[in-house]
């Protein structure tokens, strides 16, 4: 019966590496042989995230009832692991620990919550998700994901969650989308990673680099208009 149940997950990988139908979503939750995927399952259960991720489409669309595709989440947990910028290579693949995955990852939903009440009203449902991508940076899948990145890199200076997450809560007066011409995001940020009018960054993956270290030297290095609420949202 094993014998049996593996030729048919290796028959699914078969089709799922040539099917163009077939989204990354999907893949991402059945194609194990990648240990981000084989913990997408262990962080659905997340109360932000249960009941709110679509399991099949990779784009989210204004009036899509989820938060964020299962993708998104299977990009979030690698991004905790190993950075906005990181791979996981074969060497890590061996290394890393599935269970240890999870639980990092759901401790970063976990900092979110701590720090943005937007997303506390989601997981309570008292806010539905296509309301926050209308109105906060927050309902940006890239955005989370430089946000995860950034958890990334200050747990690596051995900053611990609660600091981290009142730093993010320092943020998120700032938030509010779309954008303006005097938002920290458009007059502090290099590169035209935001613009005016937009609801979430650039996902060009050196902007996504820049941006995520931006917030890092922010973390480090408090400006002063940060400190002293300084910029309009």
């Amino acid at each position: 019966m094993e014998d049996d149940a593996e030729a048919y997950k290796q028959m699914f990988y078969d089709i799922a590496d040539n099917a163009l139908g077939i989204t990354s979503s999907v893949r991402a939750r059945f194609d194990h042989r990648k240990i981000v995927n084989r913990c997408v399952e262990g962080v659905l259960r997340h109360s932000l995230l249960e009941g709110r991720v679509d399991l099949e489409q990779d784009r989210l669309g204004r009036g899509n009832p989820s938060f964020v595709g299962a993708k998104h989440v299977a990009e979030i947990i690698r991004t905790v692991a190993v950075g906005v910028d990181g791979r996981i290579g074969k060497r890590l693949e061996d290394e890393l620990q599935e269970g240890v995955l999870v639980e990092n990852t759901n401790r970063f939903f976990d900092t979110l919550l701590a720090a943005f009440p937007q997303l506390a009203e989601v997981a309570d449902g008292e806010l539905e998700p296509e309301v926050l991508r209308k109105t906060s940076l927050l309902g940006s899948t890239t955005m989370l994901r430089v946000l995860a990145g950034t958890y990334h890199a200050l747990t690596e200076e051995e900053w611990q969650d609660e600091d981290i997450a009142a730093f993010f809560a320092e943020l998120e007066p700032y938030t509010a989308a779309p954008v303006k011409e005097a938002s920290p995001w458009v007059s502090q940020i290099p590169e035209d990673i935001f613009t005016p009018g937009a609801s979430a960054p650039t996902a060009r993956r050196q902007d996504l680099k820049r941006l995520t270290e931006t917030l890092r030297a922010w973390a480090l290095h408090r400006p002063a208009w940060l400190a002293e609420r300084e910029l309009v949202a």
